[in-house]
């Protein structure tokens, strides 16, 4: 063997050694690459979930990703008339001139709202028929209903506000469903109170027979949020 052929073979060893080299990087990068493309699509996998409960899910009552239902009627419907209310078992509340539930009545908050009515109430608008406190209190009205202030509206708009606002208050700070009755829950009726009550004069709040008080015309329902 001379010294070209001894060259050849050493350059043929270096040649076959870094074609081994080559084909090691290769299969590491290849494992490398595969591993990437694995933890990529995890990730991919993990935001599209995220992406999913977001899109699904809601934050209500302070707690996030709940599900989003309907909330749960509980307890008899209220109503609409006073012999129905007591019949069902049903609680009348002056504040929200409606019976309802007893699981739905804020007791406390009803105490003090009725503390601070100072309000004269009649049967007819002309005030001619002065009806007592005790029959005021007991929801048992005629059709018709009862005439009052107008000061007694605003303070009507403010005790469902506060309902609202104790309710979901409760519920965001005790991890507990919402316990709400439908009147309460009320969109229109709602915006009927910011309207008003954003609003107030002066002849209409010392006015005495400018407010109705009468049951809503449907059943009132206590709503849980589930």
């Amino acid at each position: 063997m001379d010294e070209f052929e001894e060259e050849d073979i050493h350059l043929l060893e270096s040649f076959l050694g870094q074609k081994e080299h080559k084909e090691l990087r290769r299969r590491r990068l290849c494992d490398l690459l595969s591993w990437e493309t694995v933890a990529a699509l995890g990730s991919v996998s993990v935001l599209a979930a995220v992406f999913y409960l977001l899109r699904y899910s809601h934050f209500t009552d302070g707690r996030p990703f709940e599900s989003k239902q309907d909330p749960l009627a509980v307890g008899p419907p209220c109503g609409p008339s006073w012999t129905q209310a007591e019949a069902a078992g049903c609680v009348y509340d002056l504040l929200m001139s409606a019976w309802v539930a007893p699981h739905c009545h804020d007791a406390d908050l009803y105490r003090q709202y009725v503390a601070d009515v100072n309000s004269t109430f009649y049967l007819d608008r002309q005030q001619e028929s002065r009806v007592a406190w005790d029959v005021v209190l007991s929801g048992r009205h005629p059709d018709p209903g009862l005439w009052t202030d107008g000061g007694f509206h605003h303070l009507h708009c403010a005790y469902i506000w506060e309902r609202q606002h104790r309710a979901y208050k409760h519920a965001a700070a005790t991890g507990e469903p919402m316990v709400l009755d439908s009147h309460c829950r009320n969109d229109t009726h709602t915006s009927h109170c910011i309207w008003w009550n954003g609003r107030p004069r002066a002849w209409e709040i010392d006015k005495p027979n400018i407010t109705r008080i009468y049951p809503p015309r449907e059943p009132i329902r206590c709503l849980v949020d589930v």
